[in-house]
């Protein structure tokens, strides 16, 4: 979040598996990634929920608009 905010005690987390894949190899994710200032059903700032959805084996791709 810091060269957004330029505070980097903000962070956001997200299931890696939720990351957008780049469209040219699917087994790679994309260089450029969508992350929320604001914490919403893809981002959050807590590690915990983070850790959360990964244990719940939710299958999804983060929305491609922040």
């Amino acid at each position: 979040m810091e060269p957004c905010t330029k505070d980097w005690s903000e962070f956001r987390f997200t299931v890696s598996n939720w990351l957008i894949s780049r469209k040219d190899n699917e087994s790679q994710i994309d260089t450029y990634q969508p992350v929320s200032l604001e914490v919403n059903d893809d981002w959050t700032d807590e590690l915990i929920t983070a850790i959360d959805w990964l244990n719940s084996g939710m299958k999804k791709t983060i929305k491609s608009e922040a």
